[in-house]
């Protein structure tokens, strides 16, 4: 799990890089290009190529169709909000996933939430207000995009329980990188094509290899490790964060920038551990619960 934070965060800082000299659809038409010959070659490695009833009837399904859609958005606003935004900040937003995650599965799947997993979820918003500061003029357009690109994080991922489990995950991946290639590609008629040169071609290809290394450790991660336990470990991310928005792109977070994100992280933890705490008592039957 943490190496597949730092290949997603090392694919944002390679895409930031890339998109100072060109637009958001030409970088994800270039990396997503080389993406899917990547994913591709392992599909075909792992004979994933060919769900179980069918492809058609795998790329109709309802649940996929929406994880697909509802990831190309996500990718869409937060590398816009990227393209604007510190890194280490863009990254703390996105930290609010497990709280919005949470709070949808209250609300729209009936799964039962207690006073204090609302609390840590009002609490970690609380934290995230630090980092964008509304008041100060902190909160922009490039803030809104990544609070959109959580929310369509978490329809990702309650899409994601709904899809079949005999559909592989290297097949949703790579369906998911050819409409995010396809998105791209559309939107190149609304900007132009610029040269580019070897070193921006080079960062994207990086970006390709580091995003399908974080795909395939974070599936690998879930499979190996108990979710409840492995879980927390995604917040090695914000680490890698700060140290790459430092380092390369001499960003650090003020003071309550800092506070914002511990507080989000904190609220993080806790989410994790009430919910692993909550359905080890519910699987103790009887009086054992006690």
């Amino acid at each position: 799990m943490m190496v597949a934070m730092a290949g997603f965060v090392t694919n944002d800082a390679f895409m930031k890089l890339a998109m100072e000299n060109m637009g958001l659809s030409q970088a994800l038409v270039i990396r997503n290009g080389v993406a899917i010959v990547g994913i591709f070659l392992l599909c075909w490695h792992r004979k994933a190529l060919s769900p179980p009833g069918g492809v058609w009837a795998a790329l109709t399904s309802k649940p996929l169709m929406l994880r697909v859609a509802a990831e190309t958005a996500a990718a869409y606003f937060f590398l816009t909000a990227l393209k604007e935004m510190p890194l280490a900040n863009a990254t703390a937003v996105l930290q609010l996933l497990p709280l919005c995650l949470t709070m949808a599965a209250a609300l729209f799947l009936g799964e039962q939430v207690g006073w204090r997993r609302w609390f840590a979820t009002a609490f970690g918003f609380g934290g995230v207000l630090l980092i964008l500061r509304p008041d100060t003029g902190g909160f922009d357009g490039a803030a809104l995009y990544a609070l959109l690109a959580v929310l369509c994080v978490t329809l990702r991922d309650l899409a994601t329980r709904r899809v079949h489990s005999s559909v592989p995950s290297f097949f949703v991946s790579l369906v998911t990188a050819s409409a995010i290639f396809i998105m791209g590609s559309v939107g190149l008629f609304f900007e132009p094509w610029v040269a580019i040169s070897p070193r921006e071609i080079s960062l994207l290809v990086m970006a390709a290899g580091t995003v399908i290394i974080a795909y395939l450790t974070v599936i690998a991660s879930v499979r190996v490790g108990e979710v409840s336990f492995v879980a927390p470990f995604r917040y090695s991310v914000m680490v890698y964060a700060l140290l790459l928005g430092w380092t390369v792109f001499a960003d650090f977070p003020d003071q309550w920038e800092l506070l914002g994100t511990a507080i989000v992280v904190i609220s993080g933890l806790y989410t994790f551990w009430r919910e692993r705490r909550t359905s080890l008592a519910t699987s103790i039957p009887g009086p054992a619960r006690q």
